[in-house]
C-alpha cells in the first residue's frame, strides 16, 4: 500500500476527469510518524530476509496504526474497516456457501444471488484480520512501492506534473483526430521561394506532377489463396456484394481479387498477414484512383469489379484501427457516391426483372449470368449506402445519400443469393412462380410476348441484407426527425422502431440465423433517440479538456434523468445479446461502434448520474415491455444487483462492454476503441494509463 503522511491515500473510482493523484513514496513513513519533505534518508540495502529487529518493530506498530483506521470503500479489492472488532472466529457471513448443500440463488423477492456478501458482512474485521496475519511477513528490499512503480525521489520533479489531463489523452487517442506530427527540430530557413519560372522550376513541377505508384512485390500464391479463403468464409457472410460462387480471379478482376486479400489478411491472426493487408490496400487506393476515369462510365462487368474493389478497400479503411486509414477512407466514399447517384432507383430494377420465364426455362445459363450481373450491381449499391450510415455515425455527420424506403435498392432472396449451381439457382427461381405460369410457359411457343415479359416474383420476403440495410436506413431517418426534439416525433419513431421489431426480428430471431446482429442494431437506435452522443463525446474528451467542461450540466443532467436509464439499460441488452454469440461468428461492421457507444453510455451514466427519490415516478419504457422485458429487474441486474447504479469501477455492464470490446473479431477499430476506454478506467495507475 501507498502511504503518505501516515494516511492511506483515498483512490476516489468516482474521479474528476482531468485530475490526477501523485503517488508519494513509502520511504517517508517512519516508526515515530514523523516525514522528512525536504531530505532523502536512504536505507541500507538488507536481504529480504534480514532485517534488523527495530525495522520490524515499527512496521508491526504501524500496522496496528493502520488497522484503527478507515479505509476507502470504493478500493477494489480493499473493503472499508469500521468501528468493528477483529475476527475471533469463524464470522457466520463468511461462511461457505456449499454449507447448506446447493449454491441457491438468492431470495426471490430481492433477485439478489445468494454468493453476494450482504450488508451486515464484516468488511472492517476481514480487513484488520488481513492487515494482521501479514504482520509477521518478512519485507523486500523495495518495500514501500508498487511492483512496477519507478523510485520516487523526491528532488527531482514527479513526471506526473507534466502529463496532460486525461480528456487531453482521449483527445490525442480519439479514432478521428489527425494532430500535428512534429520531428522536435527547428526547421531552417531554406531562403526565399523563386519567384520566376525557369528550368530548375519547371523540372520540379514536372517530378511533382508524375505519380508516385509505389513497388509492390505481391505475396505468394499461397498467402492469396488463404485470404480469399478467409474473406468468403469470414466477411462474405456480413457484407454479401460479391458473387461467391461464381467468383474467380481472372485480368479483369485482378484489383478486385488484391482488395480481397486485403480484407482477408485480418483474419489470418498475424501481424505479418494484417502488415501485408495495408501494404495492399495502400497500393490498391493509388491504383483505382489512377483508373478510376476508364470506367466510370462504363456498366460493364469490369466497372463492376472495379466499383467491389473500391468499397471492399473501403471496409478496410474503416476498421483498419489507423487513423490515417478513416481519414482516407471518408475522403475517397464521395467518389464512390458520385457512382451511387447516377445510379438512380429508376435504372436499379429488381434482378429478376432482366430475365423472362423462356429464358430461365431453355437458357438458364444465360439467365442466370444476367441475373448475377444485376443482383451484383444492386447489392455494390447496397453496401453503399451501408457505408454511408457507417461513416455518417463514426465522424456524426450528415448522411449524403437519402436512405428512405422507396430510394434503397432491391435485394434478392438469400437463397437465390445463395445457389451455387445453375440447376439450384433455376428451380429455386420456378418454385416462386404460379403453375398456371409454367405451365404456360413450356406449353406456348416460346417467343410470345408474355414469356419475354420479367418474371414476376413476389415481393421480398427472406433477404436478411435487405433487412440489415432497411434498418439502418430507418435510423438515419429516426436520428434526422428527431433533430426537432418533438415528443410527437420521438413517438412516431418508437412506434417505427417497434413495428420493424415485430416483423423481422421477434418472430424471425428463432428461424433463421441472423449474421447482421440485427437486435444489436434495433437497440442501438434508441442511443440517437435519448441521448446526444455528439455531446457526451466530447465530455469525455474528444476535443479536449476545455471543451468538454462546456458539457458536463448536460451530461448530469442526462445521466439522471430518464432518457438516460433507457439508453443505459438498451447499453445492458447490447451486451446480453453480445454474450449470446459464438466465439467464431465475426460480427458485421457496425458492432465495434456500437459496443463503443455502449460503453460510453453506460460511463456517463455511472459518472455523471445521480438516483433522486423521485426518479423512479412516472417513468415508462414502451419499447422494453412490449417485447417481453421487465426493465426494473432489468436495471437491477444490470446495475450489478443494486438499486442505485455503481460507480464507474464497480460496473460490471461498463467493465463487462470494455472486456468484450476487443474480443469481438479481427477489426482493429476494436483496439483503437479500446485504448480510448481505457483511459476512462479509474483502477488503472497512472503510470500504467498512459504508457503507449
Amino acid at each position: 500500500m501507498n502511504n503518505h503522511d501516515e494516511q492511506v491515500p483515498q483512490f476516489n473510482n468516482d474521479y474528476t476527469i482531468g485530475t490526477h493523484e501523485t503517488p508519494v513514496s513509502l520511504d517517508r513513513l517512519s516508526s515515530s510518524g514523523s516525514t522528512y519533505p525536504n531530505a532523502v534518508h536512504p536505507e541500507p540495502a538488507l536481504h529480504p530476509l534480514t532485517y534488523s529487529a527495530e525495522r520490524s518493530t515499527a512496521v508491526d506498530s504501524n500496522i496496528e496504526e493502520l488497522t484503527r483506521r478507515n479505509f476507502d470503500a470504493a478500493v477494489t479489492g480493499l473493503p472499508t474497516p469500521g468501528t468493528q472488532p477483529h475476527l475471533t472466529g469463524v464470522d457466520p457471513p463468511l461462511r461457505s456457501p456449499s454449507q447448506d448443500g446447493s449454491w441457491a440463488f438468492g431470495n426471490a423477492s430481492t433477485g439478489i444471488p445468494a454468493w453476494f456478501a450482504d450488508d451486515d458482512f464484516d468488511l472492517g474485521a476481514l480487513n484488520s484480520e488481513i492487515l494482521m496475519s501479514t504482520a509477521n511477513w518478512a519485507l523486500p528490499v523495495n518495500y514501500g512501492q508498487y511492483p512496477n512503480e519507478p523510485d520516487c525521489n523526491p528532488l527531482r520533479p514527479l513526471v506526473e506534473n507534466t502529463l496532460p489531463s486525461r480528456e487531453d489523452l482521449v483527445q490525442a487517442h480519439w479514432y478521428t483526430f489527425m494532430g500535428a506530427t512534429r520531428t522536435g527540430h527547428t526547421t531552417p530557413d531554406m531562403g526565399s521561394e523563386p519567384t520566376q519560372v525557369d528550368e530548375a522550376y519547371r523540372a520540379s513541377l514536372a517530378d511533382k506532377l508524375r505519380p508516385s505508384m509505389p513497388f509492390l512485390p505481391l505475396p505468394s500464391t499461397d498467402f492469396l489463396n488463404v485470404c480469399i479463403q478467409m474473406y468468403f468464409t469470414k466477411f462474405h457472410p456480413v457484407f454479401p456484394i460479391v458473387h461467391a460462387p461464381t467468383f474467380q480471379p481472372s485480368g479483369k478482376s485482378s484489383l478486385l481479387l488484391l482488395s480481397i486479400c486485403s480484407i482477408g489478411s485480418l483474419f489470418l491472426g498475424s501481424s505479418h498477414a494484417a502488415s501485408m493487408g495495408i501494404k495492399v490496400f495502400e497500393t490498391l487506393n493509388k491504383a483505382i484512383l489512377s483508373t478510376w476515369e476508364r470506367y466510370f462510365t462504363r456498366q460493364g462487368p469490369e466497372t463492376i469489379a472495379l466499383i467491389q474493389a473500391a468499397l471492399i478497400g473501403q471496409t478496410f479503411g474503416l476498421l483498419s484501427g489507423r487513423q490515417k486509414d478513416l481519414l482516407t477512407a471518408q475522403t475517397f466514399h464521395g467518389t464512390l457516391l458520385v457512382w451511387a447517384k447516377r445510379a438512380t432507383p429508376s435504372n436499379f430494377k429488381r434482378a429478376s426483372d432482366y430475365t423472362s420465364l423462356s429464358e430461365v426455362l431453355q437458357t438458364p445459363q444465360k439467365a442466370w449470368k444476367k441475373w448475377i450481373h444485376a443482383e451484383e450491381r444492386n447489392r455494390l449499391l447496397a453496401g453503399i449506402y451501408v457505408h454511408d450510415v457507417e461513416i455518417s455515425e463514426l465522424f456524426l455527420t450528415d448522411t449524403y445519400l437519402r436512405h428512405s424506403p422507396e430510394k434503397l435498392p432491391p435485394i434478392s432472396d438469400d437463397d437465390l443469393w445463395a445457389a451455387t449451381t445453375v440447376e439450384e439457382w433455376s428451380g429455386n427461381m420456378m418454385s416462386r412462380l404460379s403453375d398456371s405460369s409454367i405451365h404456360e410457359a413450356q406449353s406456348g411457343p416460346p417467343d410470345t410476348t408474355g414469356d419475354q415479359a420479367p418474371l414476376q416474383l413476389p415481393l421480398l420476403s427472406s433477404s436478411g441484407f435487405h433487412v440489415y440495410l432497411k434498418l439502418e436506413g430507418l435510423g438515419k431517418l429516426i436520428f434526422e426527425a428527431i433533430k426537432s426534439n418533438s415528443p410527437t416525433q420521438r413517438k412516431c419513431c418508437e412506434n417505427k422502431l417497434l413495428a420493424f421489431y415485430e416483423s423481422h426480428i421477434g418472430f424471425a430471431k428463432e428461424q433463421r440465423p441472423d449474421p447482421f446482429c440485427l437486435p444489436i442494431l434495433w437497440h442501438s437506435i434508441f442511443f440517437s433517440i435519448y441521448a446526444d452522443t455528439h455531446r457526451l463525446e466530447l465530455v469525455i474528451g474528444k476535443e479536449g479538456f476545455t471543451e468538454a467542461q462546456n458539457h458536463t450540466s448536460y451530461a448530469r443532467s442526462w445521466a439522471s434523468s430518464a432518457d438516460g436509464k433507457r439508453c443505459a439499460l438498451h447499453a445492458a441488452l447490447i451486451l446480453r445479446e453480445l454474450g449470446q454469440k459464438t466465439i467464431g461468428t465475426e460480427p458485421p461492421i457496425h458492432i465495434p461502434r456500437i459496443i463503443f457507444r455502449s460503453a460510453l453510455i453506460w460511463f456517463c451514466y455511472t459518472r455523471f448520474g445521480s438516483d433522486t427519490a423521485n426518479s423512479e415516478q412516472n417513468v415508462e419504457f414502451p419499447e422494453l415491455h412490449k417485447i417481453g422485458l421487465d426493465y426494473k429487474k432489468l436495471l437491477f441486474e444490470a446495475n450489478g444487483f443494486k438499486s442505485s447504479r455503481p460507480k464507474t469501477a464497480d460496473s460490471s455492464t461498463f467493465c463487462g462492454l470494455v472486456d468484450i470490446l476487443p474480443r469481438t473479431g479481427h477489426w482493429g477499430i476494436s483496439q483503437l476503441f479500446t485504448s480510448i476506454l481505457n483511459l476512462l478506467l479509474p483502477d488503472v495507475q497512472d503510470d500504467e494509463r498512459y504508457g503507449r
